[in-house]
């Protein structure tokens, strides 16, 4: 039976002197301010697909109907995503606490100092079965791939780990856990124009 730990503030301090009591231990780590730094780029791709939907329609005359629509449709999405990457970004910098990871060659800690955004969490290496990069690819369409992270553990289970707010790039940890013998498996999966397959490698 996997079994997986939520670390709640009270007992950070603890698996923080358990993990400084291990050996051959890798540890990553980013300030807060680090991170939302490198939200303030999504913000600004945000605000900048806003400014890109809104141009035509206060430039443009005789826009049709269903264009006007879409525009306004999307100026409304990207104004929408950049009301919450500016929400996660404050939230980010009232925490002033560092993201940080912890791999042992028994133990896997992640530590999120915005609990709303990330779960803290600890889990026995042991108990994952394996880790995975999911990528999906969009053919003829200009969409960046979507990638997503997986720990698959023993149980059948799955964590999902989200890359916007984990603070530290899964696909870091990943790599130091296959170096400490664990499978990580790099998926691709292609879709669009009636295409959908996937390899693995």
């Amino acid at each position: 039976m996997s079994r997986v730990v939520s670390l709640s503030p009270q007992n950070h301090v603890l698996f923080r002197s358990m993990t400084q009591e291990q050996t051959n231990i890798t540890r990553f780590e980013k300030s807060s301010r680090s991170i939302a730094a490198e939200k303030s780029i999504h913000l600004a791709i945000c605000i900048v697909g806003a400014l890109m939907f809104a141009g035509p329609i206060l430039l443009v005359e005789g826009v049709s109907t269903m264009a006007l629509i879409g525009l306004i449709f999307g100026s409304i999405i990207a104004l929408l995503l950049a009301v919450v990457v500016t929400r996660e970004i404050l939230t980010v910098l009232s925490s002033d606490e560092s993201w940080w990871v912890s791999v042992s060659d028994n133990q896997l800690i992640w530590h999120s100092p915005v609990e709303k955004q990330m779960s803290s969490f600890s889990i026995d290496l042991i108990e994952i079965q394996s880790v995975q990069r999911h990528k999906t690819r969009f053919r003829n369409s200009k969409r960046n791939p979507k990638i997503e992270h997986f720990i698959n553990l023993g149980s059948g289970k799955k964590i999902k780990i989200d890359g916007q707010k984990s603070g530290i790039n899964p696909s870091k940890v990943f790599d130091e856990l296959e170096k400490r013998g664990l499978r990580f498996d790099k998926t691709d999966e292609w879709k669009g124009s009636g295409v959908k397959f996937a390899t693995s490698s």
